[in-house]
Order: C-alpha cells, then structure tokens, then sequence
C-alpha cells in the first residue's frame, strides 16, 4: 500500500472514498499503526463519491485513512490509503 506524506502542523485533511456497491452511507475511519481505530466522520451524500473532512494534530502519526460500507443484503466493503505525518 502506498502512503502519503501530509504537511507538518496542525492541518486539515479530505479524503474521498469510492465504493462499487450500491450505498445508503459510508463510514471514514482513522486506523493508526499500532493504535486504536476512530471514527472520523460519515456521508451520506454520494454525488460525486463519499467524502471526510477532518483535522490532525501536530504529531507524528503514521495511520490508515479507511472507508467502510455496507448494503440492505448485509454485504461489507472496504477500502482504505495511508498517511504519514512526520
């Protein structure tokens, strides 16, 4: 899996996740290496695909950014990218 570096300092980031079955929602959530996974955000507008806004603190973190999703047939999906802040 590739990772990308994201700026020092307290930041904002976005991520846009796209899932190939049909969905009422999606869920984002942070998965540090090492650590505890949180929740950071949800949507329920697909437009354009589902996306999160969320801020970092100034600490090094290497994490993976991860969409899940599920259907009305109970079927799960899931996709997810790193990051590193250094």
């Amino acid at each position: 899996m590739q990772f990308f570096l994201v700026p020092t300092g307290t930041e904002t980031a976005a991520h846009r996740g796209s899932i190939g079955l049909d969905r009422n929602g999606v869920s984002f959530f942070l998965d540090p290496v090492g650590g505890r996974s949180v929740l950071i955000g949800t949507a329920v507008d697909r437009g354009h695909g589902y996306s999160v806004t969320w801020s970092y603190p100034d600490a090094p973190l290497r994490a993976y950014v991860r969409v899940s999703a599920g259907n009305n047939l109970g079927h799960r999906s899931s996709t997810a990218m790193g990051l590193i802040h250094p």
